[in-house]
């Protein structure tokens, strides 16, 4: 006996508009996914016409057998036979194709590759290295080596390759004068947020004898700050004084506070009064990604940033390219969103622009083909934020898709938990309760088949 979908699934299935899914674990997305597919097929839709993007090639792997299995089992011959062109792959082989398309324009020769951590890491290092050792003696070679000790800024250098691209530069020339704008910005907003500190010790503890000299320090600290003088005068600091017990830990807090913003404070008087120290800084920055980029050209490789930044930039620019990927497929799957980034929604939107437009920048909700996006993903499941991945984007596109005329569906069943573990135990009792999708699992174990009577005897 298969098991039979429940309600969500089926709409999520069948829904014609675009639509935004949010799929816990074990909700069956997969099965949603790939009866999507069938159902695209049987309505009219080449297999080669729609997209399926997914987060690992093994995820691709398995969606491009289980569609198959199912144009097999509904013996669909013609779509078998084209089955070998269905573009079902990770996002960072869909982009790889766009790149080649533009790829000499920037630079690139067309056969490049995707670089390996590894490389990038050793060819980095090695560039940061040599570029310090021939500017050790320049401004910013001994402004940073006045710092810290090389092996350090060798590593600070190739900390930021992976954030780097060929496309946009992350340090062009004036970037140090939106350093300098930030410090000044972030001085005032210090001074601000001390201030209010200060006035807080004040108003809650003006009756406790024993940090009568705390306060009034630190109300002298912020006159000087508002005459331009330094918070305390030499020597000065705060007493180890908490005042009554029942308030010593809002005391501790408060002067914490004060004490960790009078620190950045400093760092941005320091940044603010070097200006020429940090023009050079940025000017050594700029150098290192400038030769870091130049070795990805002569070396053929790219990062997987690189490939994502210039295949919008291409599409941006080249209407030939973006008529043809927005022509190429009639519908966009993609599963795993929560993982990805604004990068990966501006990439979307210009592959679902519809036909007859050519904005200028990256497509509003408005410009998009009604019905060909379909988005998965589940915010609690995110896990490559260290990689930059930002689920607030899927939020967002939640959020405009449905407000364009999309939808937003709740696959709100899990398949896969089984009732020893939803009811026997007291902290997963309190996982369930806690989790809605879980007490829903639990409410309708055995309603939908096989898979669920894991959750009944």
């Amino acid at each position: 006996m298969s098991r039979i979908n429940t309600p969500a699934q089926d709409h999520a299935i069948n829904e014609k508009r675009s639509c935004v899914v949010s799929a816990g674990a074990g909700s069956g997305k997969t099965t949603v996914l790939s009866e999507r597919f069938l159902r695209l097929v049987k309505d009219g839709t080449p297999c080669n016409r729609i997209l399926t993007i997914t987060f690992t090639r093994k995820a691709a792997m398995e969606m491009r057998g289980r569609i198959r299995s199912l144009l097999v089992k509904e013996n669909l011959s013609d779509q078998i036979a084209i089955f070998h062109s269905a573009k079902i792959s990770t996002v960072d082989s869909f982009c790889q194709d766009i790149v080649r398309r533009g790829c000499r324009d920037y630079g690139i020769p067309g056969n490049f590759r995707l670089a390996s951590t590894r490389e990038l890491n050793t060819a980095s290092r090695q560039i940061a290295t040599d570029l310090l050792i021939r500017q050790a003696q320049s401004p910013a070679g001994r402004y940073l080596l006045s710092l810290t000790d090389p092996s350090f800024i060798v590593e600070f250098l190739s900390g930021i390759t992976t954030k780097t691209n060929i496309v946009h530069p992350l340090f062009p020339e004036d970037s140090y004068r939106c350093m300098l704008d930030y410090a000044e910005r972030m001085r005032r907003n210090l001074i601000s947020q001390i201030e209010q500190d200060v006035l807080s010790f004040e108003e809650q503890f003006s009756s406790e004898p024993r940090l009568t000299d705390d306060i009034g320090l630190a109300l002298r600290g912020l006159e000087n700050l508002k005459a331009g003088r330094p918070f305390f005068r030499s020597e000065e600091q705060f007493s180890g004084n908490s005042g009554k017990r029942e308030t010593g830990a809002t005391v501790k807090r408060l002067k914490k506070n004060i004490n960790e913003k009078l620190n950045l404070l400093v760092l941005c008087d320091n940044t603010i009064e070097n200006e020429e120290n940090v023009k050079a800084l940025y000017s050594l920055v700029a150098q290192y990604e400038e030769q870091v980029n130049n070795y990805k050209r002569s070396a053929g490789i790219l990062t997987f940033q690189d490939c994502m930044k210039m295949s919008i930039d291409i599409l941006l620019k080249d209407r030939k390219a973006r008529q043809f990927y927005k022509n190429a497929f009639s519908y966009v799957m993609i599963d795993e969103f929560q993982d990805n980034n604004d990068d990966y929604r501006c990439l979307l939107y210009l592959l679902c622009e519809k036909k007859e437009l050519f904005t200028n920048g990256i497509p509003v909700p408005a410009d998009l083909e009604e019905g060909k996006i379909f988005l998965v993903g589940d915010e609690k499941q995110s896990i490559y934020r260290f990689r930059g991945a930002d689920v607030s984007v899927f939020k967002k596109m939640r959020e405009e898709i449905s407000g364009c005329g999309g939808t937003f569906i709740e696959l709100d069943t899990n398949f896969r938990t089984n009732k020893v573990l939803l009811e026997n135990r007291t902290g997963q009792r309190s996982c369930i309760k806690n989790n809605p999708a879980l007490q829903r699992a639990q409410d309708k174990r055995g309603e939908y088949g096989r898979s669920c009577r894991l959750f009944g005897k």
